[in-house]
């Protein structure tokens, strides 16, 4: 009897590692840890001409590396107004007919964990701002992952589900985040295209906006259909490693 518990504990291991080994070779192959249905092919450059689309992609910034063992909360937000003209924003949109629609960026000024009136507020600026550009064929996030605040939590999870809210189920929502951004399982319900940085220092993150920038070109060319889910690897990491 004991042999055969020797046997299946073996067993069992080895199912475990086999699969870490397939979890974490699809979650390097997509965006740190996060899965996109179909988003291989839209990263591959498309050898065939396609001719313009007349799109508009709703583009702000929303991100916080907070430090929630910092002693002074974080009380207020710097604000990037929108242009007054779109634009293509991303090379990769140029020639497309794919213009941005440039919202309101909010940054919040501190480290700590952020007060929760001035978190409700910048997102709401957001949001507003989003209001004003509609309609909108899509939506692109430049996030980080790693916000905090008071009475609201993970606010970038939040404020992408309150943008999913105002531009309905249909339309695209496009993300990126920082290499170790947190993530919560929910975001996989609002964001379509959830994209993160994959090296530290972070050289990459024009790569990352283009990567973004290209799956969501081809998803509103109707080449892809892409669907995203968090999957956690249960695995710690040292910070400067992938």
């Amino acid at each position: 009897m004991l042999l055969d518990d020797t046997k299946a504990d073996m067993k069992a291991k080895r199912n475990r590692r086999e699969f870490l080994q397939e979890v974490l070779t699809v979650a390097v192959a997509g965006a740190g840890g996060v899965l996109r249905a179909k988003a291989p092919s839209a990263a591959a450059p498309s050898s065939e001409p396609t001719p313009p689309i007349a799109k508009r992609v709703f583009v702000a910034g929303f991100a916080h590396e907070t430090n929630t063992f910092h002693p002074v909360r974080t009380a207020r937000f710097n604000y990037i107004e929108p242009k007054t003209t779109d634009g293509p924003y991303l090379p990769i949109w140029r020639d497309t007919g794919l213009v941005a629609a440039p919202g309101v960026s909010a940054y919040p000024a501190g480290g700590g964990t952020l007060e929760e009136a001035a978190c409700r507020e910048a997102m709401s600026r957001v949001l507003a701002s989003l209001r004003a550009a509609l309609p909108v064929d899509a939506v692109f996030f430049r996030l980080h992952g790693a916000i905090y605040a008071e009475g609201v939590g993970p606010a970038e999870t939040v404020l992408v589900g309150e943008a999913r809210s105002v531009v309905g189920p249909n339309v695209p929502v496009a993300c990126t985040f920082d290499l170790h951004g947190n993530i919560p399982a929910r975001m996989g319900q609002f964001g379509d295209i959830l994209v993160g940085l994959k090296t530290a220092p972070h050289t990459d993150g024009a790569q990352t906006a283009e990567l973004a920038g290209r799956i969501l070109l081809d998803t509103l060319r109707g080449k892809v259909r892409p669907v995203s889910y968090v999957l956690p690897v249960p695995m710690i990491l040292q910070g400067e490693r992938r």
